[in-house]
């Protein structure tokens, strides 16, 4: 009688078991249809972060929805048999460290539950801080917070094995001076990531040119990378070239060298594009031509106003140079801009019948073969 009973009871206790697994998964997935359309009401998809909000959330739920699951199966299913033999199971067993399968698994668990956690408030923080302030103030605070959160996930990762420093020391003693200067140069990198993000001195979106190779196999020749910060992570900066090439740059060389912020402060910054125009040309027509095609671009600032300097009476031509002001910030790829310019002015020099010279060089010989050379040419024109 008693062992009816006890079937009975197993057996009821199982269907409750299904039951509330049945529960679990029905209610997280109408949260997560919740959560999806008030997600979408709020105009998170606008940004790539709200799409990958969306996507985290999903993630951490279907997380949550395993760890219940696991917890009903411990309680109504004598799951805690497979579990003690997972504790069982030594991946590292020695004095110092003791890692199991069960162990590894829930620190691993644990890790990727608090990394989509980073990844959902990371997101929900830049979604608001941009929309109050700009785009540059929330990738700054999104990165600093990225980098951050990663050490924190990596720590509790040890944490949770039940490393401790001690493990380290006999590591570090074997290792030597080979593993100190590797860690050397990550931890350096490291750093200078937060110093730069605190620092102000570079931000997501500021445009900036450092030393370096843009891209020699597409046929950029400049020893120099100029283009846009896309990111700072924890170890790289990466920088988007006018040509698309994505170029990931150490952190450390922002601090370690001397680079170019185009927008630190003020993304205003004045072009010059030179010209040169033949001795019998007017300087005054010149600098008239050169003004109204810089004020009708409509790419160019009006304040401050555009100007033209005189700059230098060469061997072959006259210089001068067109001073103008953009926004670098929305007019980063300034050579469209330039060839523009170019083009117009050419055609404005042009009805002007002013024009441009190029180098020319006059030979003078000291016997007569000059004239001779005149004869020949007589001489082929009669025949």
């Amino acid at each position: 009688m008693n062992e009816i009973l006890n079937t009975i009871t197993g057996f009821a206790d199982e269907f409750l078991g299904l039951i509330l697994i049945f529960l679990t998964i029905l209610i997280l997935y109408l949260l997560s249809r919740i959560i999806s359309n008030y997600i979408k009401s709020k105009s998170f998809f606008e940004y790539r972060e709200g799409i990958q909000l969306d996507y985290r959330i999903k993630i951490l739920l279907v997380l949550t929805g395993l760890v219940l699951i696991g917890c009903i199966s411990i309680l109504f299913f004598n799951f805690n048999v497979v579990l003690d033999y997972l504790r069982s199971l030594p991946i590292v067993n020695n004095n110092l460290l003791k890692i199991t399968v069960h162990s590894f698994f829930v620190s691993l668990l644990t890790v990727y539950i608090l990394y989509n956690l980073l990844i959902i408030f990371r997101n929900i923080i830049y979604i608001h801080t941009i929309r109050k302030f700009n785009e540059d103030t929330a990738g700054s605070f999104k990165s600093v917070f990225t980098n951050l959160g990663y050490l924190l996930l990596v720590l509790l990762f040890f944490v949770g094995l039940g490393v401790n420093w001690k493990i380290f020391v006999p590591i570090a003693g074997a290792l030597g001076i080979g593993a100190g200067i590797g860690l050397q140069g990550i931890l350096n990198n490291y750093f200078s990531g937060f110093i730069l993000l605190t620092s102000r001195k570079l931000k997501i979106g500021d445009i900036v040119e450092i030393e370096g190779n843009s891209g020699r196999a597409i046929g950029n020749k400049l020893e120099t990378i100029y283009g846009k910060i896309q990111t700072i992570d924890i170890l790289n900066t990466v920088v988007l070239t006018v040509d698309g090439i994505e170029i990931v740059v150490p952190n450390s060389q922002f601090l370690s060298n001397q680079f170019v912020n185009y927008s630190l402060t003020d993304s205003k910054i004045r072009v010059r594009i030179p010209y040169g125009v033949s001795y019998s040309s007017d300087p005054i027509i010149v600098k008239e031509i050169l003004l109204k095609v810089a004020n009708e671009n409509t790419q160019i600032l009006v304040d401050p106003k555009p100007d033209v300097w005189f700059t230098e009476m060469g061997d072959s031509a006259l210089m001068f140079n067109l001073l103008c002001w953009v926004d670098i910030k929305f007019l980063w790829k300034l050579s469209g801009l330039v060839s523009e310019i170019n083009i117009n002015v050419w055609y404005k020099l042009k009805e002007e019948g002013i024009t441009i010279p190029f180098p020319q060089n006059d030979v003078w010989f000291k016997n007569n073969l000059t004239v001779e050379l005149e004869k020949e040419v007589k001489k082929v024109d009669e025949e």
